[in-house]
């Protein structure tokens, strides 16, 4: 959903900021939301136009940068006057989209001015007048103030619901070795407030793949699909995006782009052999049932044969006549038993080569692969319109 901000005749609207809302719609168009954003982040600058806000809303959506977007739909629709109804309901259906990905944190923390952090960065200080929009999981909350001791804390935020942490800080504890007694000497001033612990160190990450959706995950974590951009920690972490998995270094404050390849298929050339092997074992089992078929033919004439000379009782040359024609047909019956048996035999091994050739011959997608460069500057989407 795009959102082209109407011609204003403003002094303000200078033809840089029309220039980056344009690239921004350009960037957005052609799927490059962080280039996009960037652009949309500098016309907001130049021009604090409320029609940008929603092309950064959707920008962050498109990037699973869901809290930030969720916050840019609800300020564009609390800041412009003239949405039409459908204009609104498109931006609430959009909105709706993003909170389905996001909860809430809702904190009490004492004393005043504490500063908590979020999975190591910082997300304000207390008091607190509304809940802090996170993405749904699992989260690392810290507390922390002069003279107090820092307190942490392990929550799981659901979609669309709001999680409670509240807390008051406990004086810090001053700790003194064990002595022998009271030593002379002026009496120990307060104690020392703990010193803040420092943010982890991160970098930031642009994750692209051809095919958009593709799982990404962080050190094991879930943090969004691609296309995804956001922090890493700097210095190195371990990225998986849908079959690839790799690691990934970034300095303090640098920018990598992660471009990620599906691994190409082989074609199959199995159906040739599998047919030949199909026609060989479906012979095969043909030959098994004719010559089961005259082996038993073979026995009824001899079962015939043996029902005669018992209820006729011939003699002379009837008899020999009789018992020649038996001593044939049980040499029949023994010779088509045994080439059915052969033939079964071999259809049964035919028809199993014939699949272990199809299982094993499958061919094997090739690994993914992925392109890493670091180093390219702030890049940024936006998405388009005109001023």
């Amino acid at each position: 959903m795009l959102v082209l901000a109407s011609p204003v005749a403003a002094q303000d609207t200078t033809t840089e900021a029309r220039q980056h809302f344009t690239q921004g719609v350009v960037h957005f168009d052609a799927g490059r939301y962080v280039q996009a954003l960037e652009e949309f982040r500098r016309a907001y600058q130049l021009r604090s136009h409320p029609a940008v806000l929603v092309n950064l809303a959707n920008c962050f959506l498109r990037l699973s940068r869901y809290p930030e977007a969720v916050l840019h739909f609800e300020r564009y629709l609390a800041e412009s006057a003239s949405l039409t109804p459908e204009q609104r309901a498109d931006t609430e259906r959009a909105l709706e989209e993003a909170r389905g990905h996001v909860g809430e944190i809702l904190l009490t923390i004492s004393p005043p001015g504490a500063v908590v952090r979020v999975d190591g960065r910082e997300a304000g200080r207390a008091p607190f007048s509304r809940p802090l929009v996170v993405p749904a999981g699992r989260h690392r909350l810290e507390a922390l103030a002069p003279g107090r001791q820092t307190m942490t804390h392990e929550i799981q935020v659901e979609p669309r619901l709001t999680a409670q942490w509240q807390i008051s800080l406990p004086p810090a504890v001053a700790v003194r070795p064990p002595g022998p007694g009271p030593s002379p000497g002026p009496a120990p001033g307060p104690p020392r407030p703990p010193a803040p612990a420092a943010p982890r160190p991160t970098g930031t990450l642009a994750v692209q793949t051809a095919e958009p959706g593709a799982s990404v995950r962080v050190d094991g974590a879930q943090v969004g699909t691609t296309p995804w951009e956001g922090p890493v920690p700097a210095g190195g972490a371990t990225v998986e995006v849908g079959g690839w998995s790799g690691p990934v270094e970034i300095g303090e404050g640098q920018r990598g782009r992660l471009d990620v390849t599906p691994g190409a298929r082989p074609p199959d050339n199995r159906m040739p052999k599998v047919i030949v092997g199909a026609a060989v074992t479906g012979g095969l089992f043909v030959g098994t049932v004719v010559t089961g078929l005259l082996a038993l033919a073979a026995q009824s004439d001899f079962d015939e044969i043996a029902q005669t000379i018992e209820d006729e009782d011939p003699k002379g040359d009837e008899l020999e006549r009789l018992q020649q024609d038996g001593y044939a047909a049980a040499d029949r019956l023994s010779a088509w038993s045994t080439s059915s048996d052969v033939f079964l035999v071999c259809t049964i091994l035919a028809a199993a080569g014939t699949g272990i050739y199809y299982v094993l011959a499958a061919p094997r997608q090739e690994s993914a692969t992925a392109q890493f460069q670091i180093g390219l500057g702030p890049g940024s989407a936006r998405i388009a319109g005109r001023f």
